[in-house]
């Protein structure tokens, strides 16, 4: 998707307003003060995991994809030590 000035893209922006709708529709819900907390905390908990989830899994994906070419590089100067001398 095309991004704008902000590094924004539209995936993004739909997403975020998927959150703030399902966080008015929670606020707007015929619940008690208190389920209402709950509810929301439960929530923000399991955001909060599934956004360790998607860091793990971010970095797993940098590691299978940059631990190759960073070996290489270590090795780099031991495999031009000879041609030097």
């Amino acid at each position: 998707m095309a991004e704008n000035e902000n590094g924004v893209s539209g995936l993004g922006w739909f997403l975020a307003g998927l959150g703030l709708g399902a966080l008015a529709g929670v606020l707007y819900a015929p619940k008690a003060g208190k389920e209402t907390r709950e509810d929301l905390a439960l929530s923000a908990r399991e955001a909060a995991d599934r956004a360790n989830q998607l860091v793990e899994q971010g970095k797993e994906r940098a590691g299978a994809v940059c631990g190759p070419r960073a070996r290489l590089l270590r090795a780099w100067p031991h495999a031009v030590e000879p041609v030097r001398r």
